[in-house]
């Protein structure tokens, strides 16, 4: 078990370059200029070349690649172009929302799975079982971003149950926005 364990913890580390090379080139990728967007329509081509110099979007791509890997295994994700904020902050102040909604989708998806499996199990190649197999499929099928949408217009637009925006954590008063 150890030996597998190890060997998989191995495997991680060219897969995670291997993913930080991806989103490196992704980014790269993208049309239009950091520095530019930085500065606004109004920047001169003197004040973006500055920027850029900066920034160190002059340099070749593998520099840069390597700068990023290394301010990225320090914690240092950068400051964002558009609030001018650390990054970092940006993802602590999403963190507990992002928690708490993966936790609940969890909690939600374990008490469809658990009893589906075991009924699916009970009733091992009869009609029931089929039918479980069918919602299964059904139910991986589904685009989480679809079914998130259509939930929206179920329960906050046409039956108005919940806020249709905004978070309120569970811990607070969650049903306050709420017409049930």
């Amino acid at each position: 078990m150890l030996k597998f364990f190890l060997k998989r913890l191995i495997y991680l580390i060219p897969t995670l370059l291997l993913v930080a090379a991806m989103v490196f080139m992704l980014i790269h990728m993208i049309p239009g200029d950091p520095a530019a967007v930085m500065l606004g329509p109004d920047a001169t081509a003197e004040d973006v070349s500055s920027v850029r110099q900066a920034l160190g979007l002059d340099r070749p791509l593998y520099e840069q690649f390597a700068v990023w890997l290394g301010n990225l295994a320090r914690g240092d994700f950068g400051v964002s172009i558009h609030s001018k904020r650390p990054v970092i902050d940006s993802i602590g102040e999403r963190f507990p929302v992002t928690l708490t909604l993966t936790t609940l989708a969890l909690i939600f998806a374990m008490l469809i799975a658990l009893p589906s499996g075991v009924l699916a199990a009970t009733y091992h190649n009869t009609n029931k079982d089929y039918l479980f197999m069918i919602g299964t499929i059904f139910g991986v099928s589904i685009p989480g971003f679809w079914l998130g949408l259509m939930a929206l217009l179920v329960f906050s637009v046409n039956l108005g149950w919940f806020p249709s925006t905004g978070f309120v954590a569970i811990w607070e008063d969650f049903w306050e926005g709420c017409a049930i």
